[in-house]
C-alpha cells in the first residue's frame, strides 16, 4: 500500500488488460494535464498522434497519410522490370530494317565483285592463249599453205583485234586472224593480222594499236 498522499504506483496483473492511469496533482483532485496514459505493466501508451505504421512518414520523418484500417501501404513499383512488349517489338523491327539495309548493300556489291573477277579472269585466259610469239610470225610466209599455218598458231584470237577491224578494212574474200604478240595483261600495242584465202596465207601484217593503219611489217 502507498502511504497517505503519494501518488498510486501501477502494479501489473497478469492477464489484465491495459488502463489508463491517471495521475491526480499534488495540488488537488483530477487528471494533470499533458500527462500520457500508462499501461497496466507501468509503460506510456503513445497518443493516437503519434502512433503510424513503421516507414509510413514523410520528407523530415513526418507521418505520412494513414492508408486505413486494415489496409497495408502500397509496395514501392519494382525498378528492375524488363523492357515492354512493345519496346521488344520496335527492337525486333529496328534490327530487320538494319539486316535489310545491309543485304541491300552487300549483294549487288558482292555480284559486281564477282562480274569483275570473271571479266578479269576471261581476259586473263584469252590474253595468254592469243599469243604468237615474234619468232613466229616472222617464220611465216605469204603463200604457205593454211594447214601448216595452223599449226604454230594460237587456239584463240585477241580480243584487242576489234580496234584493227573497225579502222582497217580487210582483203575482200580473205578469213583474216588476229594475234598478239605477248602476254602483257596491262595493255598490248601491236596485233598481228593474218589472211587466209583459197587454202593459203594471202597477207600478214603488223597494226600498233594506238595508231591503227600504219602498217610495220
Amino acid at each position: 500500500a502507498s502511504p497517505p498522499g503519494a501518488p498510486p504506483v501501477p502494479v501489473p496483473v497478469p492477464g489484465a488488460r491495459p488502463a489508463a492511469v491517471r495521475v491526480p496533482e499534488e495540488d488537488g483532485p483530477g487528471p494533470r494535464a499533458g500527462t500520457a496514459p500508462m499501461s497496466a505493466l507501468g509503460l506510456l501508451a503513445p497518443s493516437p498522434g503519434d502512433r503510424g505504421v513503421p516507414g509510413d512518414r514523410g520528407a523530415g520523418g513526418s507521418p505520412g497519410p494513414d492508408p486505413g484500417p486494415g489496409r497495408a501501404p502500397d509496395p514501392p513499383a519494382d525498378e528492375g522490370e524488363g523492357p515492354s512488349e512493345s519496346a521488344r517489338h520496335l527492337e525486333r523491327e529496328r534490327r530487320q530494317v538494319r539486316r535489310g539495309l545491309i543485304t541491300a548493300i552487300t549483294v549487288p556489291v558482292a555480284l559486281l565483285a564477282l562480274l569483275a573477277a570473271v571479266m578479269v579472269g576471261y581476259y586473263a585466259y584469252v590474253t595468254f592463249s592469243s599469243v604468237l610469239g615474234p619468232d613466229d610470225y616472222a617464220a611465216l610466209r605469204v603463200g604457205d599453205g593454211q594447214a601448216e599455218v595452223e599449226r604454230v598458231l594460237p587456239r584463240m584470237e585477241t580480243l584487242d583485234g576489234s580496234e584493227v577491224r573497225l579502222n582497217v578494212p580487210e582483203p575482200a574474200g580473205a578469213d583474216c586472224r588476229y594475234y598478239r604478240p605477248n602476254s602483257n595483261l596491262l595493255g598490248n600495242g601491236r596485233v598481228y593480222r593474218l589472211c587466209f584465202a583459197g587454202g593459203r596465207l594471202t597477207a600478214k601484217d603488223s597494226f600498233a594499236t594506238r595508231s591503227t593503219g600504219e602498217n610495220a611489217k
